[in-house]
């Protein structure tokens, strides 16, 4: 019979399969030699993989988890990421809004309403060092005129001269006549009732009067009034229905103890009005589930929603470093909020049938950054039935042949990886997130599955070679062994690696993170796991007990059916299984029915993201996030305009072009509502002006600008503005030296 002849390789074959061969026998190579080498010094070879994991290990002094969700998923260079930023620094986020839903069958009876009462109360007597609720809370304006009347407007200095005092100004009666003829300020009409328009809406007051003040009697006694008004903390809370005057005291509490059911649905009904800022607000929006009788009145709600407001320190900030990664907050912001936290979850004292979900603005970084561990338990719990799983497969039924020790060492180097890895990622300011915590399950499976390469190859060339001496044996054993998990593990550090390319941080992280640790892994098991193999080959050989190997079995011998494999046995039938033409159609119809369905799941994805996601279901604050989707469901977010080095007198123009375009016609689908500041100051100028110059004509004039738009912002329909302003020099007496600053629409 003629021998076939091979086919002929063209030039690139034989370069091709040339690197391959060279390769491939380059590492069976040096796996014989190191595979010798560590078998003949395990000792060495261990105490070496100890101190390597020790000196990585150092890097997690360097770990830390990452609290801003923005930093996960938005590119660290996109336009969006250096909007973040120019925001974060030049319109820091000083007000913290925080949250309590309370649920029950009916909130409006009593027993809902003195709950919420008595937790509001509450707050007030919380304390931190010297600082209170009302030190650390958003102060606003109450409608009533100074208690000390017109005194409480003199805005001059003890040290400035008297020539000008408020007692001398001219207008002074004059103002006095028009509030008096004003009206009282029980009706919720007062001198500073547009200032809470910065977090309130505003409602029907007439402030014509008020605006006129504005610019006739600008800037003492105006501002002198302003300064000296009475302020209350902001919150939006349904017992503001029953406050006194501007605060929570023993008359609120006599009429919050006196409520009967009735008296609550009259007053949610009928008088929404704040008795803490004196001052219409509509407070059945603060209600969810409400069910209404014929007329159209409320009857119940399933649940009400309390808001309040504090603030930041931004000066500490700067100068001190925030409290806590993701968020600016300063030291003494943050501790108290803490205290809230604790308050506000107690619910120990709550009457059978009411319930709160509490959203502190600190929960939400609390519950993101503290997963690290937060799978401790199901990972343990993984990593005993892994060991059971590897203990029952490298052991044979038997007091010698059985490797409990070996299967601990074989899980320990997985461990010993992961905490190299993680060191050497962290020492290098990788950040750790919520996301991160499927790693370990990850390396758990690759890991396992290199030992049983290892030892399932030097089981089989211990049935197929001669004897030949130890370290040799492990050098065959790692010739093949070696090479195959080579290949697999750069298959899967090139993956991760290449994954790691992605814009997104949090992914980015995520893929380096597992590339370095499976590598670590990789190199510490056929290092580590070898150099403990040998040893426990050498122990298997003196008769030594699998479990106390100070104790020697004389005379031992391998029974017979303990050299089975169950997993063998079964794989066998399983093959036999296969070959049978109807299984052969079953697993063609299911390997079908899957493709077509992955095929269906592929087309379907959606891509979205929210924050809350990653929060852990049984946190607080994800509970509170789905009972508000539950109740109060949102039709969209807020958004914003920011402008910046902007010249507003020369660029008005372009400003009110700008926002001609938001809201033409074909924005109608996206957006909903444009609050711009720019028509208020337009009509502020032309109903003041004291000559019949155009608008145009009269902010040109820098001065006049100047002190004009100075003048808005204070004004009534102005003030709601300020807080979309920010100038390179600080407001002075109401004056602003320079416009050139940033601006939001």
């Amino acid at each position: 019979m003629e021998k076939k002849e091979e086919p002929q390789l063209t030039g690139l074959q034989k370069v091709v399969r040339a690197c391959q061969y060279g390769v491939i026998s380059s590492l069976e190579r040096f796996f014989t030699w190191y595979g010798c080498l560590v078998a003949t010094y395990p000792k060495t070879a261990i105490v070496c993989c100890i101190l390597a994991t020790l000196g990585g290990g150092l890097g997690l002094l360097r770990f830390y988890e990452e609290g801003d969700a923005a930093a996960l998923v938005i590119p660290t260079y996109s336009e969006f990421r250096r909007n973040i930023d120019w925001l974060d620094n030049n319109f820091p986020r000083e007000v913290r809004v925080h949250s309590i839903v309370y649920t029950a069958e009916n909130v409006l009876t009593p027993k809902v309403i003195r709950t919420i009462y008595r937790q509001r109360r509450a707050l007030d007597e919380l304390a931190i060092g010297e600082k209170t609720f009302e030190d650390l809370c958003i102060q606003v304006p109450i409608l009533k005129f100074p208690d000390e009347g017109f005194s409480a407007c003199n805005r001059k200095e003890e040290k400035a001269s008297t020539v000008d005092s408020w007692a001398d100004f001219d207008d002074f009666a004059e103002f006095d006549e028009e509030f008096e003829s004003f009206g009282e300020n029980e009706t919720g009409d007062g001198l500073f009732a547009p200032l809470l328009g910065l977090l309130m809406p505003q409602t029907d007051v007439n402030i014509d009067v008020l605006e006129n003040w504005s610019d006739e009697f600008y800037p003492d006694l105006y501002c002198g009034c302003v300064e000296a008004t009475e302020t209350a903390c902001f919150e939006q809370n349904i017992v503001e229905l029953w406050g006194d005057q501007g605060s929570y005291n023993e008359v609120s509490d006599i009429k919050i103890a006196g409520l009967t059911e009735k008296e609550i649905l009259d007053t949610i009904n009928n008088k929404n009005v704040s008795q803490i800022f004196l001052k219409d607000f509509n407070f059945k929006d603060l209600l969810g589930d409400v069910k209404r009788n014929s007329k159209g009145e409320i009857i119940s709600a399933g649940a009400v929603e309390m808001k309040f407001f504090t603030t930041v320190n931004i000066t500490a900030v700067k100068l001190y470093g925030t409290a806590t990664r993701g968020e600016k907050i300063d030291m003494e912001s943050f501790n108290f909020e803490g205290l809230m936290i604790d308050l506000l979850k107690d619910r120990s004292w709550f009457p059978a049938g009411v319930t709160s979900y509490v959203n502190c603005q600190r929960q939400f970084f609390d519950s993101f950054v503290g997963q690290t561990f937060k799978d401790a338990d199901k990972l343990g719990g993984g990593y005993i039935l892994v060991f059971i799983y590897v203990n029952v497969m490298l052991s044979k039924m038997n007091f010698v042949e059985q490797r409990i020790w070996l299967s601990v060492i074989g899980i320990m180097s997985v461990v010993m990886g992961m905490i190299l890895g993680y060191g050497l990622c962290s020492l290098f300011g990788l950040f750790y997130s919520a996301a991160h915590t499927v790693i370990p399950f990850i390396l758990l499976g690759i890991g396992i599955d290199n030992i049983f390469v290892i030892t399932q190859t030097f089981n089989t060339l211990e049935t197929t070679s001669t004897p030949a001496p130890l370290a040799e044996r492990f050098g065959q054993t790692m010739k093949h062994a070696g090479v195959a998990v080579s290949v697999t593990t750069f298959t899967d550090v090139i993956a991760f690696f290449v994954g790691s390319n992605t814009v997104l941080p949090g992914l980015q992280s995520f893929c380096i993170y597992a590339a370095v640790a499976i590598f670590a892994i990789y190199a510490l098991q056929v290092t580590h796991f070898v150099a403990w193999f040998s040893l426990d080959v050498r122990r298997q050989n003196a008769h030594r007990d699998g479990c106390l190997c100070c104790y020697t079995h004389k005379n031992f011998k391998s029974y017979e059916f303990s050299k089975g494999s169950l997993l063998n046995k079964a794989f066998a039938y399983i093959g036999v299984l296969i070959t049978k033409k109807l299984v052969q159609a079953l697993i063609l119809i299911l390997t079908g029915g899957f493709l077509v369905g992955g095929i269906w799941g592929a087309l379907s994805l959606t891509q979205e993201y929210q924050p809350e996601w990653l929060l852990p279901p049984e946190s607080e604050i994800a509970k509170w996030f789905s009972i508000k989707e539950q109740y109060f469901p949102s039709n969209g977010e807020p958004g914003f305009i920011m402008i910046k080095q902007i010249d507003i007198a020369r660029e008005f123009g372009e400003i009110e072009h700008l926002v001609d375009q938001l809201a033409a016609p074909d924005q109608k689908w996206n957006i909903e509502k444009i609050s711009p500041w720019h028509p208020a100051f337009r009509d502020y100028v032309n109903k003041f002006k004291k000559t019949n110059d155009s608008f145009e004509t009269l902010i040109r004039n820098e001065t006049y600008f100047r002190d004009k738009f100075t003048q808005f912002l204070y004004s009534p329909r102005g003030g709601i503005f300020q807080v979309l302003s920010n100038f390179t020099d600080k407001l002075l007496a109401f004056r602003f030296s320079q416009i050139f600053g940033s601006l939001i629409l």
